[in-house]
């Protein structure tokens, strides 16, 4: 082979081994937006679950090590949006289950839980429209 037909091979190697990776990480960028956007998922549709599942699912989209930055930015959205909600959730719960069970409530502290209750409601309702941004940007971005 003589030198420029060398040269000539060694671009199209190097070209397509390029095309290559491109396609590869093109293919783990939609995997990994693909993985947050399914615990993104998971999380909105555990509505009927019970406080202790859905922080398991919280804590999973948390703890996601996401690299991309609208991976980050739907996590970290959701994440905030959800952890008030849920919050408010166990503190709203921890009155009614006192209620229940006939417990003398002492009115101070009853009134500092369901203020603390409606602060988080009140964040996350403020906070959820970042997510469900968030969450859209990422499954409609191109790689």
């Amino acid at each position: 082979m003589s030198r420029g037909w060398c040269g000539v091979v060694a671009a199209l190697v190097v070209t397509t081994a390029s095309w290559t990776s491109g396609c590869n990480g093109a293919e783990k960028l939609r995997a990994e937006r693909d993985r947050v956007a399914k615990k993104v998922d998971a999380l909105r549709g555990a509505d009927a679950a019970s406080l202790d599942a859905r922080r398991k699912l919280l804590g999973e989209l948390e703890n996601d090590e996401t690299k991309d930055a609208l991976g980050v930015a739907a996590r970290d959205a959701c994440v905030s949006a959800y952890r008030a909600l849920i919050e408010s959730l166990a503190q709203s719960e921890e009155v009614e289950a006192a209620m229940k069970q006939g417990e003398r409530l002492d009115p101070i502290d009853l009134k500092r839980k369901l203020d603390a209750a409606t602060k988080l409601i009140e964040r996350s309702e403020q906070d959820m429209p970042k997510c469900d941004k968030a969450a859209t940007d990422l499954r409609t971005a191109k790689p």
